[in-house]
């Protein structure tokens, strides 16, 4: 059991490394993505953040997924600024040409909590109840 789980680590290390390219298009996946001046195509990040300095260019797309996008003065977005389960912190001059779409992770953490503390509860329910079934076998000593 133990190997296996090993093996599925090393696995999931070994993708998480390697960044994904989609033609001319920025794909990184649990990385950061740090863009200066210009960026001619999509910027497409999974569970990082995405920081554009001020005055860059992105070409096309933003889009950040479980991350944080963080843009400086005079930042223009070609097409649409996506921002899902995560944080946007814009300054008021950034255009954006396309659609904004932010979704806060509050979305996906706030129901899968809920879902997480429930099922916390029926456990501990459960086992209490084998706990007072297993006692209820048990007869407590004669007194002297």
């Amino acid at each position: 059991m133990t190997r296996r789980i090993l093996a599925v680590t090393l696995l999931c290390a070994a993708f998480a490394c390697v960044p994904a390219h989609a033609e001319e298009d920025a794909v990184q996946f649990f990385g950061n993505t740090h863009i200066t001046s210009d960026a001619q195509h999509d910027v497409v990040n999974f569970f990082g953040s995405v920081t554009a300095d001020d005055n860059a260019n992105i070409g096309h797309d933003l889009v950040s997924i479980f991350g944080s996008i963080r843009l400086g003065e005079n930042v223009r977005v070609g097409e649409d600024l996506v921002a899902m389960f995560g944080s946007l912190r814009a300054a008021d001059s950034v255009s954006v040409e396309g659609s904004r779409v932010v979704e806060p992770a509050i979305l996906f953490f706030g129901p899968l909590i809920f879902f997480v503390v429930v099922f916390i509860l029926i456990v501990r329910e459960f086992r209490a109840y084998r706990r007072r079934v297993w006692m209820r076998a048990y007869q407590f000593p004669p007194r002297p």
